[in-house]
């Protein structure tokens, strides 16, 4: 019997929350979930369309706890996919939580290792990432967090990556192209957290991270995938040298330097998982998909 039966998703009209609400329609457990979205601001077709899918919908104001904690009563699971520009409601939210009687809060963290201490750029992100564990934790509130690698489905249209020309048979690859990458589709990503949460003891989830990958793959070995996949003349790898990507990092502006910033560090492997401590194993049937099968 399933641990955790109702769930609310924050952020669920982004990419990753919707990922979640077709995971939550595909499971065989049922489909108890509650949408919150903004009262100014939110998205209004989305919620509608869920809500003739079965999904319940509460619009509310982050800035005042009593509308959150209304629409988070009864719920057994809050799990965040609020995107960068909403990592300062996930305090609120989480107050909110504990005095609803929320038992679990899943934090937005999803995407690769990488941490300030890997990437100074990421320090005044981490910041608001962390902010909500720091909160939990005053409140009594448990957590959890998944790393899953980054989504090769969003990174591969990046001019910046090297793999949005593909299709014209042409990549540009930084360094030697020979440092692996952890990749993991947000469909894969849902479908693995679902299982956590209905089959493993909360004991076992409390207060933890799982790191989980779905493919490991270089450039390289992503270029000779799309080859294989599709059969031509052979594609024009472009390698750049790395210094270019240091000096946008360095001296670029916003989100160019932020991204050169990221990109250098997934080109060096910095950004790999290390193997030894995936949690895959615990979904044994989880079979994710491949970076190929999104080439």
């Amino acid at each position: 019997m399933p641990c955790y039966k109702r769930f609310a998703v924050a952020g669920a009209s982004g990419t990753v929350g919707t990922h979640f609400l077709h995971a939550f329609e595909r499971s065989p457990h049922g489909y108890d979930v509650t949408i919150l979205t903004r009262k100014t601001g939110g998205n209004e077709l989305f919620a509608h369309e869920w809500k003739k899918r079965g999904a319940k919908v509460h619009e509310v104001d982050y800035e005042n706890e009593a509308d959150l904690v209304r629409a988070l009563n009864g719920i057994d699971v809050l799990i965040s996919t609020v995107g960068a520009p909403g990592f300062h409601l996930q305090v609120p939210l989480v107050k909110a939580a504990k005095k609803a009687g929320v038992k679990l809060y899943v934090n937005s963290h999803w995407g690769s290792p990488l941490t300030a201490a890997d990437l100074p750029e990421l320090a005044a992100l981490d910041e608001l990432r962390n902010a909500p564990l720091r909160a939990a934790e005053e409140v009594g509130l448990p957590w959890v967090e998944f790393r899953t690698g980054s989504f090769p489905e969003c990174c591969f249209p990046i001019p910046l990556f090297g793999l949005a020309d593909l299709k014209h048979r042409r990549a540009t690859i930084y360094g030697d192209g020979n440092a692996q990458n952890s990749w993991t589709t947000q469909a894969d990503v849902a479908r693995y957290v679902l299982h956590i949460l209905r089959h493993i003891s909360p004991q076992d989830i409390k207060n933890r991270r799982f790191n989980i990958q779905g493919d490991l793959k270089s450039w390289n070995e992503i270029v000779k995938l799309y080859e294989k996949k599709y059969p031509g003349s052979a594609v024009e790898e472009v390698y750049r040298p790395l210094a270019e990507l240091e000096d946008k990092a360095e001296n670029g502006q916003g989100v160019e330097a932020f991204h050169s910033s990221l990109m250098l560090a997934m080109v060096t492997g910095k950004a790999k998982h290390n193997q030894e401590t995936l949690d895959n194993k615990e979904f044994p049937e989880w079979h994710p998909m491949g970076v190929v099968d999104v080439l």
